[in-house]
């Protein structure tokens, strides 16, 4: 679903820019909430487009 700071305003920016700002509140199918921009793919669909991750890497990390 749509977050509630989605209004004209990103529209403008998508079409003219071909890319929002950061909109924070979508929610995937299992609950979790994400933050996303909105941008065209190849066929001008409207897709996710991800910030860089910035949480660190799970798992062991290796000592040299």
């Amino acid at each position: 679903p749509a977050p509630e700071s989605f209004d004209k305003g990103c529209f403008a920016d998508l079409v003219t820019k071909g890319k929002t700002s950061l909109i924070k509140g979508f929610r995937s199918r299992e609950g979790k909430p994400f933050d996303a921009y909105l941008t065209f793919d190849k066929d001008f669909r409207i897709v996710y487009g991800f910030p860089p991750r910035t949480d660190k890497p799970k798992g062991k990390e290796r000592r040299r």
